[in-house]
């Protein structure tokens, strides 16, 4: 359907090395980034800018803490004693709405909303690369 349109490109760290600069049209995530602490996600946006095309949109879940109080720990099986445990030692870390936006721009990302609101326990964030 899609012919050569549609290429997956599987990395092996956070640097993407292996992908030219100013391929991707659109660059999606989704159950990656709610398992990265906040200095980690500031290196996956900051290194994948450069990847992606002028004008392109991203869009990435992330997990946002203050949603998931409202929502609920238990409902949202997300283990409440994380709350009292280091982000290196759990695999939810911390992050909110807040957070993530601040990273976005710090890295060079536009934000066109820092959340669509379409989850109620995480939050999924629309970005613009800067023409």
């Amino acid at each position: 359907m899609y012919g050569d349109r549609l290429v997956c490109h599987q990395v092996h760290d956070n640097s993407f090395s292996s992908i030219q600069d100013n391929v991707f049209d659109f660059f999606w995530s989704f159950g990656v980034l709610c398992h990265n602490s906040v200095s980690s996600i500031e290196n996956i946006l900051q290194n994948s800018l450069s990847k992606v095309k002028p004008g392109c949109v991203a869009v990435h879940q992330y997990g946002d803490w203050e949603k998931l109080d409202r929502f609920g720990w238990e409902r949202g099986s997300i283990p409440a004693r994380f709350k009292n445990e280091p982000d290196d030692q759990i695999w939810w870390p911390r992050n909110d709405q807040k957070a993530m936006s601040r990273i976005a721009r710090q890295t060079g990302w536009l934000i066109v909303n820092p959340d669509l609101d379409l989850i109620r326990r995480d939050a999924i964030i629309v970005l613009r690369r800067p023409d």
